[in-house]
């Protein structure tokens, strides 16, 4: 069956601890037996949109371990697909962040169904409807198509603006902090061609780790 219907849920948002993902294959069974058909996301969404909000982002599926929140989600032919952001000003995200970017987490979704959206074929359960609850992080996930396919980082910025941005909310800094640090690291990791020698390179690396952690530290 060809699904060509697709749901656009979205947020403004930086690039600070964001990440794009398969939340859900659509396709062959998960590992509990679970087929989740086309279409099945479309009236979720659409009660998200009207509402103005998104699913949460959970930590391992539990309710009380948010890590961070979706900005993007739409369902297309090959599944629920969007883009989230972890927060990394608590621990948790910060930690999950690390994990996102070492590929040790995939993605899970938290839905419930009434009786007459599902049907069973063949001892495999088909839901023709769900209510999207929640996706988690999660280190084994229910579907294995649902997965993580990029992770932004710092080498992603390509000016100034984005990566004062991202520095400011990865670290907790005021805007006046943020734009000394950035005056600082960006033009070292950006105009490493422009010097000529590895040692060079290095101290100069040195001297800008050192600037930001006086900037961090003293505010100043």
């Amino acid at each position: 069956m060809k699904f060509s219907q697709e749901l656009h849920l979205k947020r403004a948002t930086n690039a600070a601890g964001e990440f794009t993902a398969l939340a859900w294959a659509f396709g062959e069974p998960d590992r509990t037996g679970d087929v989740i058909l086309p279409g099945a996301f479309v009236e979720s969404l659409a009660a998200y949109e009207k509402n103005g909000n998104l699913p949460p982002l959970l930590w391992q599926h539990d309710h009380n371990e948010p890590v961070g929140s979706w900005l993007e989600l739409k369902e297309t032919a090959e599944g629920l697909t969007g883009t989230g952001k972890v927060e990394l000003a608590i621990t948790k995200g910060a930690d999950a962040y690390a994990l996102l970017k070492s590929g040790g987490l995939s993605l899970s979704i938290g839905f419930t169904s009434q009786p007459g959206d599902s049907y069973e074929q063949d001892g495999v359960r088909h839901f023709t409807k769900v209510d999207l609850l929640e996706i988690s992080l999660v280190s084994v996930p229910a579907n294995p198509r649902a997965l993580i396919s990029e992770v932004k980082s710092f080498a992603d910025c390509t000016n100034a603006r984005e990566f004062e941005t991202l520095v400011r909310d990865a670290l907790g800094l005021s805007r006046r902090q943020a734009k000394r640090l950035t005056s600082v690291g960006f033009p070292v990791l950006t105009h490493c061609d422009d010097v000529q020698a590895d040692e060079e390179n290095e101290q100069a690396i040195i001297a800008a780790l050192k600037a930001a952690t006086n900037i961090i530290r003293t505010g100043k």
